[in-house]
């Protein structure tokens, strides 16, 4: 899917804005606190129905306003032109395709699948495990069709036992939904393990390309004592589970255990280093979902150049100029713009963005 023409009101800081945008790269060029990173996160929102930035709605509509819109115009691979609008108040979204209605905010995902490459925003290294398992959950959600259906029928037991746990409810209702946490869940993490398996020769790739050269290994946590089944875990947990009032394992609590050296590389990285492995995790989805689906996301990439030297920074951006999809990267400066043959430009200051010549 590429983006052709991008509009918003009453978004952050603008008033209104319009993007006619290039189908390979755009640059984002303006002093910090413009509202560079707005544009990007206006495509999030086109995208997922939420921010990055933010869980609170009202804080993306302009200051004095009560609401938002954006609307794009889109190609899909066969050429085919399709409108987007998403109005957002008070109230809630109304997001339309084609001028018919989105009910559902997760239909819009598949068709405008976004990667966001922002470390500080997706810590895969220093960050949590609920960081890691939305890298491995975002990439199986656009690569295993059967993926999100599972998700959800384990979401939905998880939710319904922790609540039999508040409501001190009788062992039969807890065994019921543990049938069905286990049923999908156990499928879930069949997927994860595959998923990083097959991800991580593609990893190697482009932290070798990134001047990573330290060792990786990247060991997948299930979520329970690995000697024992989900089944036998989450009964031997029920418990504690009670005194607690919530589940305390499960693929909820996967996690990537991820080494460097033999070392956790939360420990010993600096920033510049984490930046560098973040976007080899990254750039290692983007491929395999290229592979996997034919497809690629529109891609984000904001501030990439920060606690980067020049060297990184050439390796970096030569990776990006040859990636397929369609990217959006912000920068304060132009000296630092990729050297690619054909690119848009748009300089964001005190004014609504604009197209540069």
């Amino acid at each position: 899917m590429t983006i052709h023409v991008l509009k918003g009101l009453n978004f952050r800081r603008f008033e209104a804005f319009h993007l006619e945008c290039h189908p390979h790269f755009n640059v984002v060029i303006g002093p910090n606190g413009a509202g560079k990173t707005s544009l990007l996160e206006a495509i999030y929102v086109l995208s997922r129905g939420k921010s990055f930035r933010t869980t609170r709605r009202h804080r993306l509509w302009r200051h004095g306003a009560d609401a938002f819109s954006l609307r794009a115009e889109l190609s899909d691979p066969l050429g085919r032109r399709l409108k987007l609008k998403l109005d957002a108040d008070a109230q809630g979204l109304n997001v339309r395709l084609q001028d018919e209605p989105i009910r559902v905010l997760s239909a819009i995902s598949p068709l405008l699948p976004v990667q966001l490459l922002d470390p500080r925003e997706t810590p895969l290294v220093a960050g949590s495990p609920r960081d890691r398992r939305r890298f491995l959950d975002w990439g199986l959600f656009h690569v295993e069709p059967r993926f999100h259906h599972h998700w959800q029928m384990y979401e939905r037991a998880l939710g319904q036992r922790n609540a039999a746990l508040r409501a001190a409810a009788s062992e039969s209702v807890l065994i019921g939904w543990e049938k069905t946490m286990v049923t999908h869940g156990e499928v879930l993490d069949q997927m994860r393990r595959a998923y990083l398996t097959e991800l991580m020769p593609l990893m190697d790739t482009y932290r070798e390309k990134l001047a990573c050269t330290a060792s990786l290994e990247c060991r997948y946590q299930p979520g329970w004592p690995r000697e024992r089944s989900f089944t036998e875990s989450i009964h031997s947990h029920r418990a504690r589970d009670r005194l607690q009032g919530f589940c305390s394992i499960g693929p909820h609590r996967a996690d990537i255990d991820i080494r460097i050296d033999g070392i956790a590389a939360a420990h010993h990285l600096s920033r510049g280093e984490e930046k560098r492995w973040t976007y080899a995790f990254l750039l290692a989805q983007i491929a395999y979902m290229k592979h996997k689906t034919d497809r690629e996301p529109i891609v984000l990439i904001d501030d990439p150049v920060s606690e980067l030297d020049e060297q990184h920074w050439a390796r970096l951006s030569e990776l990006l100029t040859s990636l397929p999809a369609q990217q959006f990267i912000t920068l304060i400066d132009s000296r630092y713009v990729p050297r690619t043959a054909d690119y848009g430009v748009f300089h964001v200051e005190q004014e609504p963005a604009s197209r540069m010549v």
